[in-house]
């Protein structure tokens, strides 16, 4: 799979943890944010950037999403809900 997100969005996949996902490639272009995966490692994606929406974005009582996780809220429906 290929995603393309505008350019804002790197700053904020910098600060979450993507690693098990292993075939993911994150590229800048003078544009855009370009993100790759294998077919075999999307759901692998998608299910790592929810966790990482969980750790990161939430408050420590889990009961609100911060400013953060708001952000990354709107990447995830960029990647997979458009």
């Amino acid at each position: 799979m290929k995603y393309t997100l505008e350019k804002w969005a790197k700053g904020y996949l910098d600060k979450i943890d993507l690693t098990d996902v292993p075939t993911l490639k994150i590229t800048e272009t003078e544009d855009n944010v370009i993100i790759t995966v294998d077919d075999d490692h999307d759901e692998e994606f998608e299910f790592s950037f929810v966790n990482q929406i969980t750790l990161k974005g939430m408050t420590l009582d889990m009961d609100e999403i911060t400013p953060f996780g708001m952000k990354l809220e709107e990447i995830y429906d960029l990647l997979f809900l458009d």
